[in-house]
């Protein structure tokens, strides 16, 4: 369907490349104070625009998750497993909610068409549980430092990232060192603190995985007795928008107006707007030889538009609206 819109606007269709700092802090999905969502109504996913949090529920035995969880719990003063989903700050980095990594917890990076990105930084912290569990020791863990204080005691935060192409590598974290010659030195993070992930020093621009894991002084049988869980709020990183590969293609074809632009192909498809935060704002179906998508459609500032036919061919092009 065609739309006529008057505005004293000019649409600008970028060839080169931009680049933007994406915050994603989680707080997409909204949810009350003092909750968590592990899974169990909708397990599999959460998703933030190019950032989705794999999550594992299973319902044997009552239920129990690994992966991430959200959480808005703020109990910084109960030990023990019952109270896993809090972090020992009482709540995000700078807002309510924040996710709970478990075992080996997995973010699925997913860059749209036309996109990369460049991992630079995470907060993270403590949770409650593991927190006390090296402060005091538990049933199953030791007190970190032991009773004389002097034990070399760690807990390490990993973060592994894996992609199409890319030799694995690896960053890590320290959530707890006591290996100082100092013990005055010895710390358990008990506040949020950056996790620097600019050491990965590539481009994701295809499906890749960010896994954490962990490793401890306090093992048995192979096995960790450190409650092996972390917080984490505000992944932050550098979105890069490439050069649009609509071109001259006879196929396709994009020309610009006062207050729209058309979208020319003889395919019949989908049309999809994004912000720059890879966030979904609007969707057309392209049904006739041209489509007009009018400005006020489009969000202020860059957007990419995704064109997919029906045979799976995908062409994007960047526009900015004043």
């Amino acid at each position: 369907m065609k739309q006529q819109v008057s505005l004293s606007v000019t649409l600008v269709i970028f060839l080169g490349t931009l680049n933007a700092q994406i915050t994603e802090g989680f707080e997409g999905d909204t949810m009350p104070l003092d909750t968590f969502k592990n899974g169990s109504e909708a397990g599999g996913i959460f998703s933030f625009s190019n950032i989705h949090l794999l999550n594992n529920y299973d319902t044997s035995f009552g239920g129990f998750w690994d992966g991430f969880a959200l959480s808005s719990m703020r109990n910084d003063s109960t030990p023990g497993f019952a109270n896993q989903y809090s972090s020992i700050t009482a709540g995000g980095y700078d807002s309510e909610i924040y996710a709970v990594g478990y075992s080996n917890a997995q973010m699925r990076i997913d860059p749209l068409l036309d996109q990369s990105l460049r991992l630079s930084s995470v907060q993270v912290t403590n949770t409650t549980y593991a927190y006390f569990s090296m402060l005091n020791g538990d049933a199953f863990a030791k007190k970190f430092g032991g009773q004389s204080g002097d034990d070399p005691d760690y807990f390490r935060l990993h973060a592994v990232l894996q992609m199409p192409g890319y030799k694995s590598d690896t960053l890590t974290f320290e959530l707890a060192d006591f290996t100082f010659n100092d013990s005055n030195e010895d710390f358990i993070l008990n506040e949020w603190s950056t996790f620097d992930l600019t050491g990965f020093d590539t481009t994701i621009s295809d499906t890749a995985h960010l896994k954490f894991t962990f490793s401890s002084s306090d093992t048995s049988f192979g096995f960790i007795n450190t409650p092996t869980y972390v917080c984490l709020d505000n992944l932050t990183y550098t979105l890069i928008l490439g050069a649009s590969d609509f071109g001259n293609n006879s196929d396709f074809n994009a020309i610009h107006g006062h207050s729209s632009f058309k979208l020319t192909s003889a395919t019949q498809g989908k049309i999809s707007a994004y912000d720059i935060g890879g966030r979904l704002v609007n969707q057309w179906m392209h049904k006739s030889f041209q489509s007009e998508i009018a400005f006020s459609d489009l969000p202020s500032g860059w957007s990419i538009i995704v064109f997919e036919s029906d045979e799976g061919v995908k062409k994007s092009l960047k526009v900015f609206v004043p």
